[in-house]
């Protein structure tokens, strides 16, 4: 597939805006949109909902939770085909078209087109980066996450774009090379899936004792462990709880309030669940204290173990290498002389399903300390635990390389999405002579994921 520029362009008059397409209309937004207002009266209608990746869906196609406003009186209606901006979200992209009436929240604007445009052209021009940048400049207010734009200011934003036999042709090309690109992550994320069972394979084999790391084979004798779900270990190891194991087991903390002054953008580590990688060692926090944001946290020593103790992530472990802090998310541990460090980590990673088994939460899942301090831990003698660390570091480094270099495949290919998408509909590509396949029809709102492929990333403001 040949992709080429237009053979001519013209200037556009305006600076930011550059050259154009010489037959695309240069003109102001609010020439080809206009603000609709309607709001229900009974709050009865279909509740709908803004994401980022999946664009505009069902309320109770996200969460089964009832929605936080005590009613839906005086929500705005949408309907299909009409656009809908987060007003405190422009400045990110943050414009999609609904399939279907319903009700949204209020604080975002809904528009008809005004001209025969198409709706779905006008939206991927609007999430582009280019566009992006003017709607950054125009929005007011405190901070990124409070700034808003507001329609007269959205209306004076010059565009340029083609005629509506073009801009479907385009968004016929963006919906073919889309479904393309989606595809070819989701098998490349499936073969991630694939590669991380089979290191924990190797890992839960090594540590639970079904292998003697030193020979390949199952150890000569095994006992009944006295836990259901190991079942027989090696003779020799014991079963303890984690208190015997450790030095420490506390839970984080936030500092009181959570004001701006007990952050900086410099400051001292303090992990949240986000925080957490695939790696066994934690990285910079996404937030960090600043001193007075210290002084009011619990400070743990270097080569603490960080175990998340709620919430979907539940069960998932790292080590903290430098004094750190983190939230009250977080269980913190360290280890005693009884137990090596890194094998205590893959150890505790392979203990999140049975705590998803044996919880006794009925909605969010949840280990408290006390629970936390009698998990379960086969600890065989210390020699041997450094020799599975070594054995089960070895035999996943490969697999480690493969899924890093495959994360990387898949980050690079979302950037060549969205600079092709923004290509096209501003005019940079010419896809008119493009003879397109079939398109599927699977494709959420032109945002390259397939329908349930990825957690849904809410952007709402308020619901």
């Amino acid at each position: 597939m040949n992709l080429k520029p237009y053979p001519e362009y013209k200037d556009s008059g305006v600076a930011w805006l550059g050259k154009v397409p010489r037959h695309w209309e240069v003109c102001r937004i609010k020439n080809h949109i206009k603000e609709t207002d309607n709001r229900s009266v009974k709050g009865e209608e279909v509740l709908l909902s803004m994401t980022r990746r999946k664009g505009i869906i069902r309320y109770s196609d996200r969460t089964n939770k009832p929605p936080s406003a005590k009613s839906l009186i005086g929500y705005k209606i949408c309907h299909a085909n009409q656009i809908v901006m987060n007003r405190m979200q422009a400045w990110s992209g943050m414009f999609f078209t609904a399939n279907e009436t319903g009700i949204i929240s209020p604080d975002y604007a809904i528009f008809n087109a005004k001209c025969e445009d198409n709706v779905h052209f006008l939206c991927c021009l609007f999430r582009s980066p280019f566009m992006i940048e003017q709607f950054a400049i125009e929005s007011k207010g405190i901070g990124s996450g409070f700034n808003r734009l507001y329609t007269e200011k959205l209306g004076s934003i010059y565009i340029a774009l083609p005629n509506r036999l073009e801009q479907n042709k385009i968004i016929d090309f963006v919906k073919f090379k889309t479904a393309q690109i989606a595809r070819f992550i989701k098998a490349k994320k499936r073969m991630i899936e694939l590669l991380k069972e089979q290191k924990q394979v190797i890992i839960n084999d090594a540590v639970t004792g079904k292998i003697d790391v030193a020979t390949g084979k199952p150890y000569p004798k095994y006992k009944d462990s006295g836990v259901e779900w190991l079942g027989q270990v090696p003779e020799g190891w014991e079963v303890l709880p984690l208190r015997r194991c450790s030095k420490m087991v506390k839970t984080g903390g936030t500092p009181l309030g959570a004001l701006d002054n007990h952050f900086t953008e410099d400051g001292f580590n303090w992990y949240t669940p986000g925080d957490f990688v695939e790696d066994m060692y934690l990285i910079r926090s996404s937030r960090r204290l600043s001193p007075l944001g210290k002084k009011n946290v619990t400070i743990f020593p270097p080569n603490t173990i960080m175990m998340i103790g709620i919430g979907a992530t539940i069960g998932k472990v790292c080590i903290s290498k430098d004094y750190s802090s983190c939230n009250q998310q977080i269980n913190a541990i360290l280890s005693n002389d009884k137990i090596s460090l890194e094998y205590l980590t893959f150890y505790l990673r392979l203990l999140r399903t049975y705590i998803l088994a044996c919880g006794k939460f009925t909605t969010l899942p949840i280990i408290n300390q006390d629970e936390t301090k009698n998990l379960p831990i086969l600890v065989p003698r210390i020699k041997e635990q450094l020799a599975i660390t070594i054995y089960s570091k070895a035999k996943t480094a490969t697999l480690d390389l493969t899924i890093s270099r495959t994360e990387h495949e898949i980050a690079l290919i979302q950037e060549y999405r969205t600079r092709l998408i923004s290509d096209v509909v501003t005019g940079k590509i010419d896809v008119r002579d493009i003879e397109i396949p079939d398109i599927d029809d699977t494709m959420d709102e032109l945002t390259g994921e397939t329908a349930g492929e990825e957690e849904l990333e809410i952007a709402e403001v308020e619901e």
